[in-house]
């Protein structure tokens, strides 16, 4: 199942041309986990997901940057050039060449010097994943994952259908989690017993 993920941590930045045109976007889809809660993402209740480091070492040949992951608004890809894609300390960082000439740049450029747009997100499929706690927490770590697309978003969380569509496949992941965590406490009781 296709997965989406948003947040504003990291704003998005912009790089202008003489004469104060914007020639860049440049954002982070993704941010990997160091420490703060602003870089997890909550799924349900005690349950997070995390960024591993290694999450993006094989990207696709060709990955799209949509606005808001609309097909119908493409500001370009990465195997023409307009679209390329870096993996640092921080996350994965995606850059959009900008075309004047095209009318869903014309749309969000504006938004984004005013600092109305300022969110990027990613959609994946989860390849590897692993599950661990930290306290109290489950905790989802996405360990490989094949890239579908980047690109900035004005609402940085899960709204409507996209929300209720998922609410499905998130119950019955916390369901496994759950069973997950039993064993491991089982598991933990019956070494403590043992002892």
């Amino acid at each position: 199942m296709e997965e989406q993920r948003h947040h504003t941590d990291r704003a998005l930045f912009f790089s202008l041309r003489s004469g104060g045109r914007l020639s860049q976007i440049s954002g982070y889809a993704a941010v990997f986990f160091d420490g703060r809660q602003t870089t997890e993402y909550p799924l349900a209740n005690n349950l997070v997901e995390r960024v591993s480091r290694a999450a993006f070492e094989d990207l696709p040949d060709d990955v799209p940057a949509y606005y808001n992951h609309d097909r119908h608004a493409l500001l370009g890809r990465t195997s023409n050039g307009t679209v390329s894609l870096e993996v640092d300390d921080i996350g994965l960082r995606y850059t959009i060449e900008i075309d004047a000439d095209d009318i869903d740049h014309q749309r969000i450029v504006p938004k984004i010097k005013r600092g109305d747009l300022r969110g990027s997100s990613f959609s994946f499929l989860p390849l590897k994943t692993s599950m661990s706690t930290d306290g109290a927490r489950v905790v989802r770590s996405l360990d490989s994952v094949r890239l579908l697309d980047v690109g900035p978003v004005a609402e940085p969380a899960y709204k409507g259908t996209t929300a209720e569509a998922r609410a499905l496949a998130l119950h019955e992941q916390h369901i496994q989690i759950r069973l997950r965590l039993l064993e491991l406490q089982e598991h933990q009781l019956r070494e403590r017993i043992t002892k």
